[in-house]
């Protein structure tokens, strides 16, 4: 059981041998060669949008604007965000739909058949206003009043649809195309100012950043369907 021992008391010395295999090493490439592709997991079923959930995407807005509510605060929110959507209506829907027929019924005897050159300069100079407005509203301390942009913004826009209606074309004086472009950069001025304040004042009143999202919804949805009636009113005057 241990080493062998000699005839003189000795010991024989031992040599162990060891035998090593070369191993070649494996590239890389080999391992990735060798590894087994991943699993996909099957697609999952596409999920049927319900009625419930295109009401929701396509009415939310209105619903979450149009509820009343005891908090000061949040009743003010409303109508903040309301205030923003007419506003945006009747400056990028109701004015640009009425301007190029008010300009032709206003045109002066010198301004060729449809007022064209008119209504380019009533046009550019309303969006020139537009600018100015945003610019004053960025200004420290600006404020918006409710009542005053709301009101304004009629008042002008009844004043392109008298033009519209009393205006015999041609006429003989330059007037009335004037008090078009004064109409036209005004609203387009208070829509420049009150809009960012518009904006600035739901976030303040509520710090609530959905609410600001909602407001901005509001106002995408108001225009939409105002784009819609105003296209089907004019197809209809037209024929």
């Amino acid at each position: 059981g241990g080493a062998p021992v000699s005839r003189r008391g000795g010991v024989f010395p031992t040599t162990t041998t060891t035998t090593t295999t070369p191993t070649t090493p494996t590239p890389p490439m080999a391992v990735v060669l060798d590894a087994q592709p991943m699993r996909q997991e099957p697609p999952s079923p596409k999920k049927r949008t319900s009625a419930r959930e295109v009401y929701r995407y396509c009415f939310g807005p209105f619903i979450a604007f149009g509820q009343k509510h005891t908090d000061r605060n949040r009743a003010r929110v409303d109508l903040v965000a309301w205030s923003n959507a007419y506003v945006q209506l009747v400056t990028w829907v109701l004015v640009r739909s009425a301007l190029p027929y008010a300009f032709k019924a206003a045109r002066p005897k010198s301004a060729g058949k449809d007022g064209g050159a008119y209504l380019a300069v009533g046009i550019n100079g309303s969006y020139v206003a537009c600018f100015l407005g945003s610019m004053l509203a960025n200004l420290k301390g600006s404020t918006v009043n409710l009542l005053f942009a709301n009101l304004s913004v009629t008042v002008a826009f009844v004043g392109i649809t008298l033009t519209l209606a009393l205006s015999d074309p041609p006429v003989d004086s330059a007037a009335p195309v004037v008090l078009l472009v004064i109409f036209a950069a005004y609203i387009r001025f208070v829509d420049g100012y009150a809009s960012p304040l518009f904006y600035r004042t739901v976030h303040d009143l509520s710090g609530d950043p959905d609410l600001v999202k909602e407001t901005g919804s509001l106002a995408i949805c108001v225009v939409m369907f105002g784009v819609w009636a105003t296209l089907i009113l004019v197809m209809f005057l037209d024929g």
